[in-house]
């Protein structure tokens, strides 16, 4: 019979394997370990391997720093873009609507007809506007 407890793990007994002989898990990658180790301090205590080595930093740690700087500014500078871009575009936003309130107030009836008697412009009198019948190829006046 199993008792299971929502608050504690559970582990079934069957669950564990058997030790076949062979070397597993935590002990191989340690003696694994170990063994790169000690072939690595074998390598390194030649002075010329070492030498090898710090020319390689040398260059390699240098390269690399100059690299992310680069990396850094290019990124700063195209964030400070973008953030001047869209205050840019919000300015223009904000006039696009300003100009077409503008544009509503002067193309209503009462602004044209004001507008019309600054510049002395009145509607036609009969026979004195034409249309192009496209139809036809003529001309004709508008039935006022």
């Amino acid at each position: 019979m199993r008792f299971q407890n929502n608050t504690q793990m559970y582990v079934h007994p069957g669950a564990r394997g058997r030790r076949t002989g062979r070397r597993g898990g935590l002990a191989l990658f340690l003696s694994e370990a170990v063994s790169f180790a000690a072939t690595a301090v074998e390598l390194f205590k030649e002075t010329a391997a070492l030498k090898r080595c710090g020319r390689v930093l040398l260059v390699v740690v240098p390269v690399t720093i100059i690299c992310n700087l680069i990396c850094i500014s290019l990124i700063s500078s195209t964030e400070a873009e973008m953030v001047m871009q869209s205050a840019q575009y919000r300015t223009l936003e904000s006039n696009n609507i300003s100009l077409l309130a503008t544009k509503a107030r002067a193309w209503r009836q009462p602004n044209m007809a004001k507008l019309a008697k600054r510049v002395e412009l009145y509607p036609p009198v009969k026979g004195q506007s034409w249309i192009f019948d496209r139809y036809s190829g003529r001309f004709r006046s508008t039935p006022r």
